[in-house]
């Protein structure tokens, strides 16, 4: 009987890794089938009208390569306009304006900074540490947000620890600087980990116990 039970147990879970496995290949693939066909259908509708009347009758096929190419072409530009003074200055403008109107600001301030972190580019966050949160014995995955000295001359570094699967919400810590881990692991990587609920976590990465800001 014990061995029926044992059997049974070891097939749920079997069967229940392989689900999981199965979910884990389809989920990210429905998302970018979703994703490609929003951008698509957006260059469809609003880049087909630029350009039927420039290059005629086109064949269908070579209108939506075009479309293509055009939205690159545009991407392109807008990126070498925000790297030159008077286009940073216009960015900015235009942004400060947004961030007036209370429904635009959280879901424009949020979303930038998700693909500021996930790129890269951004310096809201400067590097992935660990540290021991919230009691001590626990280790904590946060992203360093930069230091602060007290009136005793202590350092301290400032981390946001952020939840899974949504890191776009968290706890800022102050944390002295002889308890923080530095790893070597990016902030993308820290994100994936974060987003993924750990299942994306490197097997492998370096370690140090003191954070130099």
């Amino acid at each position: 009987m014990q061995q029926n039970t044992t059997w049974a147990s070891r097939l749920r879970v079997n069967i229940r890794k392989r689900i999981i496995s199965g979910l884990l290949i389809l989920i990210p693939l429905g998302v970018t089938i979703f994703v490609l066909q929003f951008i698509f259908g957006f260059l469809s509708a609003n880049l087909h009208p630029v350009i039927k009347p420039i290059f005629g009758n086109l064949p269908e096929v070579l209108v939506h390569l075009l479309s293509i190419v055009l939205f690159i072409l545009l991407l392109y530009c807008l990126g070498l306009i925000a790297t030159h003074v008077i286009g940073k200055q216009i960015i900015s403008l235009g942004e400060r304006l947004l961030m007036y109107i209370p429904i635009v600001k959280p879901i424009y301030h949020t979303s930038k900074q998700i693909l500021e972190a996930l790129s890269g580019s951004g310096e809201t966050f400067r590097s992935v540490v660990f540290i021991e949160y919230p009691r001590p014995g626990l280790k904590a995955l946060a992203f360093k947000v930069g230091a602060i000295t007290g009136a005793n001359g202590e350092e301290f570094i400032k981390v946001i620890v952020p939840t899974s699967p949504n890191p776009t919400s968290g706890f800022l810590v102050f944390i002295p600087a002889a308890d923080v881990q530095e790893t070597d692991l990016t902030v993308e990587a820290g994100m994936k980990i974060i987003i993924s609920g750990g299942i994306l976590t490197s097997e492998k990465f370096e370690i140090t116990t003191r954070s130099d800001v």
